[in-house]
Formats: structure tokens, C-alpha cells, sequence
């Protein structure tokens, strides 16, 4: 990490087949390759974060199939292709933060043993379509630009413990927004344009943990 790499060449991986962590963050690498790892069999965490990455094509994480955490914050990411992720079923860390994403990738939906993700800082504006992820307990959405919570926008990620999604435009939560997540311990609603919360906890657990400022 912390070099002036803006390239990423295929053999400078080729014997490093032993190989479980790799940190490649704070350089200027601007894509990945196709298969660049695909000899990183014992891969377990790969760490891109704070490059200029704008697109990472579909096989660009192939063979890495037993990935346990992903780092791809602080980039220049506006979407991620459909298949990207779709190899990576052990991930259970993955963090976005700090990219240009519009909407929750719809890639998301292969990493059924996902633990955490962190998607704040970007330019998310709805939860719709969100994909089931059953293991998940902890998201983080703060600050970005979402402005409505539906019944369907969380249902399906029932383990969610840790919710947060402080600085958005949220002016408008349905009544049974969190009825799916009965394990939710702590939520932050905080710097948010909420004026009311009309029975949203009342299936959840009395010793939740809630920041919930209301706006003037």
C-alpha cells in the first residue's frame, strides 16, 4: 500500500499462490484486469481502497472464492456489474464507503454470508429492490440521499442488528419499515428531515438503542 501504482499486471501475481492477504490501497490503480487473481486461490482479504477505480468488469475477482473481506472504499465507483460478486458466497465484510454509487448493487444479492457493509458516503437515493441478505447485522447508509423507507426496503435482512442511516434526506418511514427486523439493537435516523415516527419501533425489542433528533 501507499505506493505510486497505477498499473496491475497479471504476472506480478502468477506465483504468490499461497498468498491470503493482499493491501494494494493508497496507490492510483485505475482498473483490474480480468482474472488478474485468478492463481490467489487462499485469498482472504483484498484491499483497494483509496485508488482512482471508475469499473470493475465481471471477472475481475474471479478465483477468489474463499474472500472473506473486500475493501473497495474511496473510490470513484458509480456501479458495479451485475456478476461481479457473484463468485464471492464466504464474503462477510464489504466495504463501499466513499464511492459514487446511485442505487445498491444488484451484485450484492450472491454474498449470502455477509456480516457487514458499509455503503455510506455515497449517492444512493432509494432502497427499493434491495437485495435478501439473511446473515447480515450491520449496514451502514449514512450519508447519502435516500428519502424513503418502504416495508419492503429491509425485509430481507431479518439478522440486521446495526442500521445506520444518519445524514440522508429520510422525510418518510412506513409504519412497518422494521416489522422483518426483530433483531435490530441499534438504529441512527439522525440528520435526517423526519418530524414524526408513528408506532415505526413497536415490533422491536424495548432496549433498543435509538438516535432520532427530530427537525425543527
Amino acid at each position: 500500500s501507499r505506493n505510486l501504482l497505477d498499473k496491475l499486471r497479471k504476472k506480478t501475481l502468477y506465483d504468490l499462490s499461497s498468498l491470503e492477504t493482499l493491501d494494494l490501497s493508497h496507490n492510483m490503480i485505475k482498473d483490474v484486469p480480468p482474472r488478474l487473481f485468478k492463481n490467489q486461490r487462499n485469498l482472504r482479504s483484498l484491499n483497494l481502497a483509496s485508488n482512482q477505480l471508475t469499473r470493475l468488469v465481471n471477472d475481475a475477482l474471479a478465483g477468489v472464492e474463499v474472500l472473506e473481506q473486500l475493501h473497495l472504499d474511496n473510490n470513484l465507483l458509480e456501479e458495479l456489474e451485475e456478476e461481479l460478486l457473484s463468485n464471492l458466497s464466504s464474503l462477510s465484510l464489504l466495504d463501499l464507503s466513499r464511492n459514487r454509487l446511485l442505487a445498491l448493487p444488484a451484485t450484492l444479492r450472491f454474498l449470502r454470508n455477509l456480516k457487514s457493509i458499509d455503503l455510506s458516503g455515497n449517492y444512493i437515493t432509494s432502497l427499493e429492490h434491495s437485495p435478501a441478505l439473511p446473515e447480515l447485522w450491520r449496514l451502514n447508509l449514512s450519508g447519502n440521499k435516500i428519502a424513503n423507507v418502504s416495508s419492503s426496503s429491509l425485509a430481507g435482512m431479518a439478522g440486521l442488528q446495526i442500521l445506520d442511516m444518519s445524514n440522508n434526506r429520510v422525510d418518510q418511514i412506513e409504519r412497518a419499515a422494521f416489522d422483518a427486523n426483530k433483531q435490530l439493537r441499534a438504529i441512527r435516523l439522525d440528520q435526517n428531515r423526519m418530524t414524526k415516527m408513528d408506532s415505526l419501533f413497536h415490533q422491536l425489542p424495548k432496549h433498543l438503542l435509538l438516535e432520532f433528533p427530530l427537525t425543527d
